[in-house]
């Protein structure tokens, strides 16, 4: 098989959820992807700067990319992956629209299901992020169909904002998508909780996954970032992920909330359905 290869031939992601172009490099340990930023790229500020929290997500297509290439040139079974943790994800620079991205990984070992590979990206020669990502791989067809719970009851979304939180909402189409399924915000002492049902209709189930929506990782932590700039009514860059750790996928119509502590520019998060914690991140804004 000839590289490069569209991804959309190698990953399950569609849609917006398609972040990376094509795979163009491969060998059994490494792979190589590009991404170009688009005027109607999903994690695209008003500013024309890309939200550096969708660094994350690119490095994991590009893992999912590389097994998808593997299952093909071996005729072997399609792997499905999901991210389940990540550490020390440092950011040093940030990518604007019309520019290109370079993405490499490296599988560094594998127990069993799970694979723990480093990831970085470039714009250029320069380098935008690195970090270590947690996957947990399952061939495809062990995959169930997620059933949605029923959305027959529409949320009303939250709308006590304040002037400057509106500044921050305006910054970005997908701020103003996330918060129509926010119905409570409340903030006391060194807490803020948030409640969000993602309904059907949510950007991020466009295309992850075609028949087994989900919400992505990278959107409940790009939520966990809205909330605590909303708290602090500022505009924030991430700077670093210390840890992300993810136990429980997200469905359609399912409540969650977000308890978002910030301590300075440190900010600490956990994501709770009512009969679990679903994720638990650790980040740094400035």
């Amino acid at each position: 098989m000839n590289l490069p290869i569209e991804a959309y031939k190698l990953i399950p992601h569609r849609g917006q959820m398609c972040l990376i172009d094509e795979l163009t490099a491969y060998s059994s340990e490494e792979g190589v992807a590009q991404a170009s930023i688009g005027a109607q790229h999903l994690f695209l500020l008003s500013n024309k700067k890309l939200d550096s929290v969708v660094l994350t997500e690119l490095i994991a297509q590009t893992a999912a990319a590389h097994s998808g290439f593997k299952a093909l040139s071996a005729e072997g079974t399609p792997m499905f992956g999901f991210l389940v943790g990540l550490k020390d994800l440092q950011v040093y620079g940030s990518a604007r629209q019309g520019e290109r991205l370079t993405i490499r990984i490296h599988r560094d070992f594998q127990m069993e299901q799970v694979t723990f590979l480093n990831g970085k990206v470039f714009c250029g020669e320069k380098l935008l992020a690195e970090g270590v990502l947690k996957l947990y791989e399952l061939p495809a067809n062990q995959i169930q169909t997620q059933k949605a719970p029923s959305t027959q009851n529409e949320m009303q979304p939250f709308s006590g904002w304040s002037t400057k939180q509106q500044t921050i909402i305006a910054a970005s189409a997908l701020n103003r998508e996330i918060l129509r399924y926010c119905s409570t915000f409340q903030t006391a002492e060194n807490e803020t909780t948030a409640s969000f049902t993602f309904g059907e209709s949510f950007t991020g189930f466009n295309g992850h996954f075609p028949d087994n929506p989900i919400v992505p990782g990278v959107l409940l932590l790009k939520t966990a970032k809205l909330i605590a700039e909303l708290t602090g009514e500022q505009e924030q860059c991430l700077r670093a992920i210390h840890t992300a750790k993810f136990a429980k996928t997200v469905s359609p119509g399912e409540a969650v909330r977000f308890l978002v502590q910030p301590k300075e520019n440190n900010i600490k998060v956990q994501v709770k359905a009512p009969d679990a914690l679903c994720a638990k991140f650790s980040f740094t804004l400035e």
